[in-house]
């Protein structure tokens, strides 16, 4: 009983060590795309472009700047209206046609973990136009 107990005490405390999950990669994301804002034509193409690390896929939007940050894509997937999920630090986008030019707007980038469990949020940092060429904003 001895020996076990003193296998134990000499062992246990390596298998909880090594047992334990390693740190958890810290997310992060930032819009490159019309960040210091612009115009896009409605019905235009647009590549929107991004850096970052440590997520799986992003989701994108593009929102009215008075209407502040959107929800999390888990609690309202439909305010993330471009695309999800989006893979690697670049997407197609092809701008609607019906838009309000009267108003400024934001893209906005949400960074998932696989699980949803990680995120990261960022949006651009001046408001941007709907017009068609030449920009009126």
């Amino acid at each position: 009983m001895k020996n076990f107990l003193f296998l134990a005490t000499l062992f246990l405390p390596l298998f909880l060590f090594l047992g334990q999950p390693g740190p958890v990669a810290a997310i992060s994301a930032t819009i490159n795309t019309l960040n210091s804002g612009g115009c896009v034509q409605p019905g235009s193409s647009l590549n929107i472009d991004w850096g970052g690390s440590g997520y799986d896929h992003v989701a994108l939007a593009y929102r009215p700047d008075s209407a502040g940050s959107p929800p999390t894509w888990t609690s309202d997937s439909v305010a993330w209206n471009i695309a999800h999920p989006v893979s690697g630090s670049s997407y197609i986008w092809n701008v609607p046609t019906a838009v309000d030019t009267t108003v400024g707007y934001r893209l906005w980038i949400e960074a998932h973990s696989s699980s949803h469990t990680g995120l990261a949020m960022d949006y651009s940092d001046m408001p941007f136009g709907f017009s068609t060429p030449p920009c009126r904003r």
